[in-house]
């Protein structure tokens, strides 16, 4: 598995994705479960749903997205349960050539949730994909520790802000600025 982890405000994304999209055409979809056979498409980055505010209180409970870069048609998966009711995936298992973008941001005032850019898939459309994604990260963000970190939201890390993956989780385990601002 690939990741980047990242912590970003909206204004922060536009230029990942613009960076990204001038390589070449990129769509997304909505990931998760679902109880309709439909998928929910962007043509753009820049045309997601919630850039920059965090709809749930931790990085795994925020929307995701499939990103692909091929003309390869994105399929959901059919699972029936026990119940017998069938839901519809939307994921990396019946998508290898994809990777998963985690947008996170604001959850509320004083506190930003991160978020990821990753694959599980050893493809090589999702590899190559990956590769622009951190690529274009690393150009517009700032290592701090472990993270990348947006423009705007290392502004509120050094402010005072909770950078964390999850709301609920104790302080201690929050990113903390640099001691060496180098």
């Amino acid at each position: 598995m690939s990741s980047v982890h990242v912590f970003a405000c909206d204004d922060d994304w536009l230029p990942v994705f613009d960076g990204v999209e001038s390589s070449g055409p990129v769509r997304y979809f909505a990931a998760g479960v679902f109880p309709v056979d439909r998928l929910t498409a962007f043509s753009r980055g820049a045309s997601l749903p919630d850039q920059g505010i965090a709809t749930a209180r931790a990085t795994i409970e925020c929307p995701a997205y499939l990103a692909t870069a091929s003309g390869a048609a994105v399929r959901t998966r059919p699972v029936t349960a026990s119940d017998g009711v069938t839901r519809f995936y939307v994921d990396q298992l019946a998508n290898p050539e994809t990777i998963e973008v985690q947008m996170g941001g604001r959850f509320r005032e004083g506190v930003l949730i991160g978020g990821r850019v990753a694959t599980v898939s050893e493809a090589m459309e999702s590899q190559v994909l990956y590769r622009r994604f951190r690529s274009a990260l690393r150009r517009h963000f700032t290592r701090v520790r472990a993270f990348l970190v947006g423009p705007s939201a290392h502004r509120r890390l050094l402010s005072g802000w909770r950078l964390t993956t999850a709301a609920h989780s104790p302080m201690e385990f929050d990113l903390a600025p640099d001691s060496d601002p180098s």
